[in-house]
C-alpha cells in the first residue's frame, strides 16, 4: 500500500472515531431540544452541531491530523469549513424533514453522512494541513 494511502487510512479512522463522539453529542442535543420543545429539529440540529463542533476541533486537531497549525490559523479555518458543513446540514435536514416528512433522526442521519467527507476532505487538506514555513534566503558574500 502506498504511504498516501496508508496516511489517508490511519487519519480517516481517527476522523470517523472522534466523529462518532461528536455525532453522539449531536444528536442527544438535537433529540433534548426537540423533545423538550425547546426548538424545532433544524434549529436544535444546529445547535448541537455547534458543541459537536468544538469537540471536533479539539479532538481532530490533536489526534487526527497532529496538527502544529497556530490556533490563529486553524481556528478561522475550522469555523468556516464548519459553518458550510453547518449550511449543508441544516439544508439537508430541511429538505428531508421539513419538506419531504421524514422523521427528523432518520434525516439528521442522513445529512450527518452528506457532511462526514465534506469536512474531512476540507480538515485534511485545507484547516490542518502542515503550516508551510518561508525558505530563508541566503544573501551572497560582498566581494
Amino acid at each position: 500500500m502506498s504511504s498516501k494511502i496508508m496516511q489517508l487510512r490511519n487519519q480517516f479512522l481517527p476522523f470517523l472515531l472522534i466523529g462518532g463522539f461528536a455525532t453522539a453529542l449531536h444528536f442527544v442535543v438535537l433529540i433534548a431540544l426537540v423533545q423538550s420543545s425547546m426548538l424545532p429539529p433544524v434549529p436544535a440540529s444546529s445547535v448541537g452541531f455547534g458543541l459537536s463542533a468544538l469537540l471536533n476541533y479539539a479532538l481532530n486537531r490533536h489526534y487526527t491530523f497532529e496538527s502544529d497549525s497556530p490556533h490563529a490559523r486553524a481556528l478561522p479555518r475550522f469555523a468556516v469549513v464548519a459553518t458550510s458543513a453547518l449550511g449543508l446540514n441544516a439544508l439537508l435536514l430541511y429538505l428531508m424533514q421539513g419538506v419531504f416528512g421524514i422523521h427528523y433522526v432518520p434525516a439528521q442521519v442522513v445529512a450527518t453522512s452528506g457532511t462526514l467527507i465534506w469536512n474531512f476532505a476540507l480538515n485534511r487538506s485545507w484547516t490542518f494541513a502542515a503550516t508551510v514555513l518561508p525558505v530563508p534566503q541566503v544573501k551572497e558574500p560582498e566581494s
